[in-house]
């Protein structure tokens, strides 16, 4: 994790920080890739909060979430990839940051989501697999 983010992982997420029950912690899985340029991809920027907490499915993830991995250790990130916007719900989302920390293997993923609603979505992930 020091020098590459790719991975699958489980999900913890929050939303607006409210502690979440037992269906949004663990969520099984998310995934990170490597492009081919070099930045990543994550395949819900939500964490998995409709598609798996809410069990809407695969119809309410928020895809494409590019993050640019500027500096892994100094936690330099830049996301590319915003705007975003939720297949069920529309709207307009926005990565707003990430933080690593490798020792633990856990990844902390901010994304405001501006409408129809105002959310900000916090997931911790931890990594399960390179």
């Amino acid at each position: 994790m020091i020098d590459n983010i790719e991975g699958v992982y489980t999900c913890t997420i929050s939303r607006n920080g409210v502690t979440p029950s037992a269906a949004y912690q663990n969520i099984r899985y998310i995934y990170i890739w490597k492009n081919g340029d070099g930045t990543y991809e994550i395949s819900d920027a939500f964490g998995g909060w409709y598609q798996y907490g809410r069990a809407l499915g695969l119809s309410y993830i928020t895809p494409g979430g590019t993050i640019n991995a500027v500096n892994i250790p100094a936690n330099t990130f830049t996301f590319p990839g915003n705007p975003l916007t939720n297949t069920g719900f529309g709207g307009t989302a926005n990565i707003t940051g990430l933080t690593v920390d490798p020792v633990q293997k856990k990844l902390v993923l901010t994304c405001s989501w501006l409408a129809p609603t105002a959310y900000t979505f916090v997931a911790t992930l931890t990594q399960v697999q390179l």
